[in-house]
This record gives structure tokens, sequence and C-alpha cells, in this order.
């Protein structure tokens, strides 16, 4: 796929990576970060910040390393790594009040943003002669991603719907003290959607819906490790254990990882074949 080395991948990992630890250090350690949040959002952001730090970042440099080594598949994880910075750093940049951080906000939105069509550019360019010859395994993934799309938009209409009709906010949205949950904004009216449209085009064998595969599954599995992780941080010092749904993650996320190696397999097929 990788016809010479992608320093460009690699540095701009690099500068996405130093932006994160600059913000999820401060977040992490200083104090005045989140000082006008709720406990409750205060809690989820440090948690989020540790995870952009422990899980993205090495992930991030070291997708950007094997890429620049000619490492196909781990162009599919560098651009699932900024896909999801998109998500978390969109909700940093609208929900979190306004800090010393929020130009960084800024910044590792944007060039997550960027990096994402970049990098998409670059792979359908190398990948648009032979993704005819590219055989997925389709039921299984339009049934993944229609029974996520189902799963996650009952779960947040129950919310809205309830808050609406009662003409009260959610709990959720009270402690964190919140007008909107960007996490409904971003699944019902992006994500959720495009999971569909992603769907359609696999049943109707398009090769932007194939292309698009390995990078909706590496985010979905990123998303479930995060909901995990954040769970697990935010309840490590409070008796009664993990929450129920922490454990739940496990089996999306083992099945992500089947359908994610699976994908994988067809696309080096189709590229040592070229």
């Amino acid at each position: 796929m990788l016809e010479k080395k992608s320093k460009s991948i690699f540095i701009i990992s690099c500068l996405i990576s130093i932006l994160i630890i600059i913000s999820a250090l401060a977040g992490i350690y200083g104090n005045e970060t989140y000082i006008r949040e709720t406990p409750d959002l205060k809690a989820q952001s440090i948690a989020q910040d540790k995870f952009d730090l422990y899980i993205i970042v090495p992930l991030l440099i070291f997708s950007g390393i094997l890429t620049y080594f000619k490492k196909p598949n781990w162009l599919f994880i560098f651009g699932s790594c900024v896909l999801i910075l998109i998500y978390n750093f969109t909700i940093y940049c609208f929900a979190v009040h306004f800090n010393s951080l929020f130009l960084i906000y800024c910044a590792i939105l944007g060039l997550s943003f960027y990096s994402f069509i970049y990098v998409f550019y670059k792979s359908w360019s190398h990948y648009k002669n032979h993704l005819q010859d590219l055989h997925l395994p389709v039921k299984s993934l339009r049934a993944f991603l229609i029974i996520l799309t189902c799963v996650f938009s009952f779960l947040w209409l129950r919310e809205d719907i309830t808050s609406t009709l009662l003409s009260v906010p959610s709990v959720t949205l009270t402690e964190a003290g919140l007008f909107t949950n960007p996490v409904h904004v971003l699944d019902l009216a992006i994500f959720l959607p495009g999971f569909c449209i992603v769907a359609y085009l696999l049943k109707k064998d398009n090769s932007l819906g194939k292309l698009l595969i390995p990078y909706i599954l590496g985010f979905c599995f990123l998303m479930f490790m995060n909901i995990a992780a954040l769970l697990v941080l935010m309840n490590t010092n409070k008796t009664g254990g993990l929450p129920p749904v922490s454990i739940f993650m496990i089996l999306p996320s083992l099945i992500t990882i089947f359908l994610l190696t699976v994908t994988f397999r067809r696309f080096n097929t189709i590229q040592s074949a070229d």
C-alpha cells in the first residue's frame, strides 16, 4: 500500500501527542483546570485525560512509527485514533468551561480533523483500484453496525424523550452541570447515522463503505475501551465495586477485535496481490 516511507504521518502523530500530553498533564495535576466543573464532570474529565495520556498517545506514536516503516494496517489504527480524538475534543471544546487549555483543545481538534481527511485520502489513493476485489464479511459487519446503532439510539432517546416529556433535565445533565449532552449530540446527529450509511454502502458493495470499515471498527474498539476505562477510573475509590456496564464492554470489544482482525486480513490479501 505504502510505496515510500510516510514522514508526514509520523510528524503529525508526534505533534498531536505533544499537545495531548500538555493537555492531559494540566488536567490531571492542574488544580485550576476544572475548577468550574461539577464534581461529576471534573472526575470524568480527569479520567478522560488519563485515557488519552496512557492509551491514545502511545497508540498515536506507535502507529506513526509503523506507518513510517510501511506497515499499512497501522495507517488505519492512526486514523481510528484521530477519529476518537475528534469525538473527545469536540466535547472538551463545547462542554468544558473556558480555561487556559482552550486553544490547545482547539488545536488537537483541528489537527485530528484534518489528519483524518488526509489519512483517508491517502488510503483511498492506494486502495481505490483494489476495493472491488476486497471481500469482507458484509453480513456480520452490517449486523454489528445496525445493532450498535439501535442500542445506543435506544439508550440516548429514552433519556432525552423522557426529559422532553417531563420538561426537566435528565439526571446526567444535572450531575454534570451541562445544558445539553454533547455525547448524545455527536451520536444521534453524526456517528450513529454514519454507521447506518456505511451499512447501506456495504450492502451495495460500495468501495467507500469498504474503506471506511477499518476506521469505524478501530474507532468502536477505542470507544468501548474508553467507556470501560472511564468507569474504572471514576469508581476506583468508591465502595461497591465497578458498575456492571464496565463488564458489559468486554463482549462488544471482543466482537470488534474479531471483526477488525478479519478485515485487516482481507486488506492484507489485496495488498499482497498488488
